[in-house]
């Protein structure tokens, strides 16, 4: 899909769905969500005692990118961040996010297309579920996108070739050796354990600065 077809996807998701956004983001279930947020999560935290990296706790600044309904607030609440901005291209995604969450920034804006002015502005760059109806061409220049915008660390999800999940009609799928040799560092971390061998979460380290 195209960034028009898929903001008009998820525009007709919401209203379809407008007590609940997580349902409209293509996740396929709570749990799902959940346990990939979850898992993101708990490898950042893990960054904590790797002080001699150069790492920053708690993290001062955190991107979360594709954010839909800001549900990742959640969990940066136990960050205990100085700053967090959420970014979506759907525009509905982002007015849900902000009533969801008004304490917080939520801009409409597609990360691929950021401002030189963003690059290595922030601690940790999140991004959960924009690979779902992308491409491998896409995924590529994506990573390298996600790692510029970084200071410490990148992490994201993707659906994996391994194991016996059918994927949806229209659902990208990518062979997690493949992902982890066009990763720009070999300071990776690649979890398949939280949902099973379908569902794949890689972190990329950077080194101190």
């Amino acid at each position: 899909m195209n960034n028009q077809e898929i903001v008009q996807s998820y525009t007709r998701s919401l209203s379809a769905n407008p007590a609940r956004p997580g349902a409209a983001s293509h996740w396929g279930s709570e749990r799902a969500q959940r346990a990939r947020l979850l898992a993101i999560y708990r490898h950042l935290t893990d960054a904590r005692p790797l002080g001699n990296w150069g790492f920053v706790w708690p993290p001062k600044t955190v991107l979360d990118v594709g954010c839909g309904d800001g549900i990742f607030v959640d969990y940066v609440r136990q960050f205990g961040v100085a700053s967090y901005e959420g970014w979506d291209c759907t525009p509905a995604m982002v007015e849900a996010a902000r009533r969801r969450e008004p304490k917080w920034t939520f801009v409409v804006q597609d990360f691929m297309y950021a401002s030189d002015t963003k690059t290595g502005v922030y601690d940790y760059v999140i991004a959960s579920g924009v690979f779902g109806e992308r491409s491998w061409e896409y995924m590529l220049t994506a990573i390298d996108v996600l790692w510029a915008l970084a200071r410490r660390a990148v992490a994201f999800n993707f659906l994996t070739t391994w194991g016996d999940c059918d994927a949806a009609p229209g659902e990208f799928q990518a062979d997690p050796v493949r992902v982890l040799r066009a990763c720009p560092t070999r300071r990776v971390l690649l979890d398949t354990s939280y949902l099973g061998p379908y569902d794949a979460t890689v972190v990329i380290f950077k080194d101190p600065v």
